[in-house]
């Protein structure tokens, strides 16, 4: 694992994305190493445009880059808004993880029904499991229009049901 995490760590300072995006893997899964270092390679990647560490970043500072603390109101803005970035690149988890935030509410983001419902759908419609769950308790509780229909042509639904 050193010898890979030192041609992580050069590749990383050579600016190629994918190699700032797995040593944040590295750091994040590190005891030894806090979530603000595996934050600054994420940051890296995500200021390339790499989606996946957009969405790990955003997770990252939604659950708190200082371990065992709370995330500052800062930290959930700044994972809001590359949670939003991941998104927009049809990123499921981070659409999930959106739908979950706009759900309970974080911080400076207080809780929407919508905007919750908006992202649970599209994470559940290109097939996460959780969303799917999740958004089929608010069908059930008739916060969201019934249309089983739809889902019943869905790829991801039960054979029976089509």
């Amino acid at each position: 694992m050193k010898l890979a995490k030192s041609y992580f760590q050069r590749a990383s300072e050579a600016g190629h994305a994918r190699a700032q995006f797995f040593l944040g893997e590295i750091y994040e899964t590190d005891p030894r190493v806090g979530n603000r270092v595996a934050a600054e390679e994420y940051a890296k990647a995500a200021a390339q445009g790499h989606t996946r560490s957009h969405y790990m970043l955003g997770r990252l500072c939604l659950g708190g880059l200082t371990k065992g603390e709370p995330p500052s109101d800062d930290d959930v803005e700044r994972g809001r808004t590359h949670l939003l970035e991941a998104a927009k690149a049809d990123h499921a988890k981070a659409k999930l993880a959106l739908g979950v935030l706009y759900q309970t509410g974080q911080g400076p983001v207080a809780p929407d029904e919508a905007e919750a419902v908006k992202f649970l759908r599209e994470a559940a419609l290109a097939g996460d499991d959780i969303a799917q769950r999740k958004i089929a308790a608010y069908y059930k509780r008739g916060v969201v229009d019934s249309c089983p229909s739809s889902w019943r042509s869905h790829p991801t639904s039960l054979p029976e049901s089509r």
